[in-house]
This record gives C-alpha cells, structure tokens and sequence, in this order.
C-alpha cells in the first residue's frame, strides 16, 4: 500500500513552505490526490519528483535528489540507513 504525505508534512521534509509546495502542485511538477479539500501526496511520486530535480532555483545534484528521497521514504517507512 502507498504511503501519502499532507502538504504540511511534506513542505517540512523537502524544507520547503506549504505556499511552495502549491506552487508546484499548480506548476504540475507534483502530483497530488484532492479528497474534498485536503491534498495528499503520493510518497513514489514525490520520489519520481525529488529524482528529476523539482526544486527551482536550488543548485543540487541528481544524487542529492536521490539521497532526498531514500532519507524521506525511511523516515516514513520507520526503517534505518
């Protein structure tokens, strides 16, 4: 089963603020899953994310983004390096 993300939790672990994160979703960058009001992000598809590098403006490597994502799955998926 997929684990999803709020807005909130998912601003707090790409360090980013909520207002960027709706930025994004606008852009299409991220996909995400509107149920009534609440948004929730698909945990594979903000790794799909991290991996083609979505942060504008932010001078990172593929391998930061991929490092990104592993420590955001662990860290929901309670499981260690």
């Amino acid at each position: 089963m997929s684990e999803y993300l709020t807005t909130r939790e998912l601003a707090t672990a790409l360090n980013v603020s909520p207002a960027t994160i709706g930025d994004w979703v606008r852009q299409g960058k991220i996909p995400v899953i509107v149920i009534g009001r609440t948004r929730r992000f698909r945990l594979s598809d903000v790794e799909s994310a991290a991996y083609r590098g979505v942060r504008p403006g932010v001078q990172q490597t593929s391998n930061d983004a991929r490092k990104r994502a592993q420590m955001l799955r662990r860290q929901r998926l309670g499981t260690s390096a």
